[in-house]
């Protein structure tokens, strides 16, 4: 037996209240509000000892999703390790006590959740979780893939959710081998969690690059122009596509959304696109299917 849902709700609850990535999203919000924390839905993602389960906790309008983990009170400390901000409590299964905490910091339940998240297409031996953004947590599996689990949850159509369906109904491809992500399954009410084939960040890449050039150059004040195509780490050809691919993005995004042409009186004067966002080198990952050299992939954000 899982723990109940007024067990979860009364742990959980708690648990959003010190976490940074709730407070800032609620600082926008009246206090009066606050007072109205109320279990949304409960999932159980994965039963027994050691178990998970979705939580979604509604506060006024707004949606907050933990997936909460538990086990043994005597085996949680091992699992858990350093993130001991992870823990919820105590609570009941039906067989005695277990603890409660923050299943994201449990490396079993971790890699139990790749494999509900892709339909069992993917699995991992290693996990790493990401301390990033407030609205998801990030977790990288084997050095290989990347899940975005949302902390914080808009209503439907979520737009990163509907642009990234589009473009797979598309199949817009980054290489020859592959295109968007590998699979999506719901995780609880209004949550998704994406899973991408890859888990090195084009800002790597460039930090990378940027280094080797200039360790060639430690006794100048600056690097020569004609050494920097010389760099170990050298992008000028992953830039070439990174452009290509961000060209083909925005020829699909026109396909799969149209476009509207915008007028000055009665003279059209430009079009528009749905465009993607928060497009930057944290949001592009090379492709290693790519032959030669590397590649990119571009991963959508959330406008």
């Amino acid at each position: 037996m899982p723990p109940t849902p007024s067990a979860l709700e009364g742990l959980v609850v708690p648990y959003l209240q010190r976490q940074p990535w709730f407070l800032v999203d609620m600082a926008r919000y009246d206090r009066a509000a606050w007072a109205t924390f109320r279990l949304a839905d409960l999932e159980i993602v994965l039963d027994g000892r050691p178990g998970m389960a979705s939580v979604v906790v509604a506060v006024g309008e707004r949606r907050f999703h933990v997936l909460v983990g538990w086990r043994e009170p005597a085996l949680a400390p091992a699992v858990i390790g350093d993130h001991q901000g992870a823990v919820l409590g105590m609570c009941d299964d039906g067989l005695g006590d277990v603890l409660c905490y923050n299943a994201l910091a449990d490396e079993e339940l971790s890699t139990g959740l790749l494999a509900v998240a892709s339909a069992g297409r993917e699995s991992a031996r290693r996990v790493r979780l990401v301390q990033s953004l407030v609205s998801h947590a990030s977790l990288v599996y084997d050095e290989r893939l990347l899940m975005k689990s949302y902390r914080v949850l808009e209503p439907a159509p979520r737009p990163e959710i509907e642009l990234m369906s589009k473009l797979d109904e598309g199949r817009l491809q980054a290489s020859p081998e592959a295109g968007c992500p590998l699979g999506a399954k719901r995780v609880g009410s209004g949550t998704c969690p994406r899973v991408h084939p890859s888990a090195v960040e084009g800002r790597l890449l460039a930090l990378t690059s940027l280094r080797d050039l200039l360790g060639r150059n430690v006794d100048e004040e600056r690097p020569r122009l004609d050494e920097v195509g010389g760099a170990g780490g050298d992008l000028s050809s992953e830039m070439r596509r990174l452009g290509e691919i961000t060209g083909s993005l925005h020829l699909a995004l026109a396909e799969a959304f149209g476009v509207r042409t915008l007028a000055a009186g009665e003279t059209p004067t430009a079009v528009a696109i749905r465009v993607h966002g928060d497009y930057h080198l944290r949001r592009v990952f090379p492709d290693r299917h790519r032959l030669g050299r590397r590649g990119f992939r571009r991963r959508p954000a959330d406008r």
